[in-house]
């Protein structure tokens, strides 16, 4: 009786851990995956950039801000309040944001760059 019931809880505990690898395997957006698999699925490879308006419409702004700041030789820090909030974004999503520019729905990463690109459709 007391080898059924520890028998029981092992095959329980096993078909619990299969089913979490499903999960994450079915619903990783980090999937890896080449540019020609990329093309295949009907995607395009999207060079990414965290200061896309789309991905950190801070760091936009802050870069933007910057910009004018350096035209004027003025200093960034004091009058780009966006930095902070930059910054914040960046740390959720580097390197690879969980979505694409422009509503586009991310594929997966592709793993065969020297630089990071996202295949988006």
């Amino acid at each position: 009786m007391k080898k059924r019931g520890i028998f029981l809880i092992g095959v329980g505990l096993l078909v619990f851990g299969i089913g979490i690898i499903i999960y994450f395997l079915k619903f990783d957006t980090s999937r890896k995956i080449t540019f020609d698999e990329c093309d295949k699925a009907g995607g395009e490879a999207w060079r990414v950039d965290l200061y896309h308006p789309d991905i950190c419409q801070t760091c936009a702004e802050y870069r933007a801000c910057e910009n004018e700041a350096s035209n004027n030789s003025s200093d960034s820090l004091d009058i780009c309040p966006q930095m902070i909030s930059c910054t914040e974004c960046l740390k959720e999503n580097f390197p690879y944001p969980d979505r694409c520019p422009e509503g586009k729905e991310k594929i997966g990463e592709i793993s065969d760059a020297a630089i990071w690109f996202q295949c988006c459709k």
